[in-house]
C-alpha cells in the first residue's frame, strides 16, 4: 500500500522518502526521517531538479560539464538515506585545478542550504534551540582565495535564484557572511 501511494506522488524523491521512512521505522524502529518530514514548510525538490529548474540554478549563469554534473548528483541523491543505505556523509575533493572540485563544493553547500531552508526550524531536527545558528563552514589556507572563489560567487548564486529571493534571503547589512535571519542559518 505504501508503495502504491508513494507510486502517485508527483515529486518522487518525496515519494521515496516516505517509503523508506515507513521502512527504517517498520524494520529498524528508526523514526529520524519522519521527524524530518514533520519539520517540512515546503516539500524539497531533488538535486537534479535543484540544478536545472529556473526556480534554482536553472535561473542563474551557472554552467557544469557532464562529469562534474554526475558527481554532484552521485553525491546528493540519497541524502535522506542515511549512510547505511547508500547515502554520502563526507565527500574528499581532490585534482588538479579547473577540474570542478570548487563546482561539486559550491552547488553541493547550496543544495543543503536548500534543504535546510525547506524545514520550518531545522535546529530542532538536529536537537538544537532554535537560538543555536546552523553554520556551513567554507574554510581554505586563505581566507582572501575562499572569499573571492567560493563565496562571493556562492553568494551571488543564492541572490539569483528565485526560490531564494521568495522565501529566504541573506541579509544584506551583512556582507562578510550570508545570514539568513529566519531561519538562524549562517
Amino acid at each position: 500500500a505504501v508503495d502504491a501511494m508513494a507510486a502517485r506522488v508527483q515529486n518522487r524523491m518525496f515519494a521515496e522518502m516516505y517509503r523508506h521512512g515507513v521502512r527504517s521505522y517498520v524494520l529498524d524502529n528508526d523514526d529520524s526521517l519522519f521527524k524530518f518530514l514533520l519539520h517540512l514548510e515546503r516539500t524539497p525538490v531533488d538535486i537534479e531538479e535543484f540544478i536545472d529548474s529556473p526556480e534554482f540554478l536553472g535561473a542563474t549563469d551557472l554552467e557544469l560539464w557532464p562529469e562534474v554534473r554526475k558527481s554532484i548528483v552521485e553525491l546528493n541523491q540519497f541524502w535522506w538515506k542515511g549512510p547505511n543505505d547508500g547515502a554520502y556523509t563526507d565527500g574528499l575533493l581532490m585534482g588538479a585545478t579547473g577540474t570542478g572540485k570548487t563546482s561539486i563544493a559550491v552547488v553541493t553547500t547550496l543544495y543543503h542550504l536548500y534543504l535546510c531552508s525547506c524545514l520550518d526550524n531545522p535546529q530542532a531536527v538536529y536537537g538544537f534551540p532554535k537560538t543555536t545558528s546552523i553554520v556551513f563552514a567554507i574554510m581554505g589556507a586563505k581566507p582572501r582565495v575562499v572569499n573571492k572563489v567560493i563565496y562571493i560567487p556562492m553568494r551571488k548564486l543564492v541572490e539569483s535564484m528565485p526560490y531564494f529571493q521568495k522565501h529566504c534571503m541573506p541579509s544584506k547589512l551583512i556582507e562578510s557572511e550570508m545570514y539568513f535571519e529566519d531561519k538562524n542559518i549562517r
